[in-house]
């Protein structure tokens, strides 16, 4: 019975390692090799000039749930560390190669098109950088355009990035003058770029929904505006902006 029971945790061992969060070796080894692939296709790169500094790549195993941790492949190339990012659902491939080249152009996009936003931040750029697998060529508005394309075809309306947008009130009133002046501008273009957005006007950029003159909120499929000016809030669905004003 000892020896029965002491062959099965050998093999059991063996199996997991062997395997790591439902993957076997050859399968990722396949998954490691397609994503070398990928890059050195992408970027039109020589494989000898790349070096794996560590590999957290696994299959479409679901028992692995959150125990994996992220699924990506760490690599050296141009004397800088890269993330290769495999998204098993797609079976799709994406990285951060570019990741601070397209930050600094769309920041830049956004500081020239709305010349008169008092701040600008971006969140959550990288998170959709790391899924398309489309290389930046230059074009902001196509890049964004061909993120929700291919990889959040699902009814969405926007990936995970977001911008947000302040605009310096000095009362009620002049609050009321630059909503306005500005922000179907705003809207038309943000919703062209399908980003998540805020766009708080008010006297400083730390006040939140309840302390500003106009807090728009929109992500996913959804558009919130708060008014405090004129004490009223509105709501709709994104899909609706084109057709009619629901702010």
């Amino acid at each position: 019975m000892m020896k029965i029971l002491s062959r099965l945790l050998i093999t059991f061992t063996i199996i997991i390692i062997l395997t790591g969060c439902g993957t076997s070796v050859l399968e990722k080894r396949k998954i490691t090799n397609n994503a070398i692939e990928y890059f050195t296709n992408k970027y039109n790169i020589n494989k000898k000039n790349i070096k794996i500094n560590r590999n957290k790549l696994y299959g479409k195993d679901d028992t692995c749930l959150d125990d994996c941790g992220e699924n990506y492949l760490y690599i050296s190339y141009n004397n800088k560390e890269v993330i290769i990012k495999y998204n098993p659902v797609e079976n799709s491939y994406g990285d951060n190669y570019q990741y601070n080249q397209i930050y600094e152009e769309f920041l830049k996009y956004l500081n020239t098109k709305f010349n008169y936003i008092n701040e600008i931040k971006i969140d959550l750029l990288e998170a959709d950088v790391l899924r398309t697998p489309n290389k930046y060529d230059g074009n902001i508005k196509d890049y964004f355009k061909n993120i929700k394309k291919d990889i959040y075809d699902d009814g969405m309306k926007s990936g995970y990035t977001w911008v947000k947008l302040f605009i310096e009130a000095k009362n009620e009133t002049d609050a009321k003058d630059l909503n306005q002046k500005y922000s179907k501008e705003l809207i038309t273009e943000l919703e062209d770029l399908e980003v998540n957005y805020n766009i708080v006007i008010s006297l400083n950029s730390e006040t939140n929904e309840y302390s500003s003159f106009y807090y728009y909120h929109v992500y996913d499929s959804y558009f919130y505006l708060t008014d405090k000016v004129d004490n009223h809030k509105y709501s709709c669905q994104r899909s609706e902006l084109k057709y009619r004003q629901c702010y």
